[in-house]
């Protein structure tokens, strides 16, 4: 039985999902940047996105902000 691509991604999900982070640093750091604040302590951030919330953690290093809605 061949599997594709997809299927595969899915089987081996934690590594795939490990090594897509790594790989997606570069572009999260270009995305934070064109966000035009300085000041995040009051402010929320809804996620809406996918993966284990990686971004998010990146973008808590990043810019400390005060909650996350889910």
């Amino acid at each position: 039985m061949k599997t594709d691509i997809y299927d595969r991604w899915w089987i081996e999900e934690k590594e795939n999902e490990d090594s897509m982070e790594k790989q997606h640093h570069h572009f999260w750091n270009k995305l934070i940047s064109y966000i035009d604040k300085e000041n995040w302590e009051d402010n929320y951030v809804l996620d809406f996105g996918c993966n284990q919330g990686a971004f998010l953690r990146h973008l808590y290093l990043k810019k400390n902000f005060l909650r996350v809605s889910e």
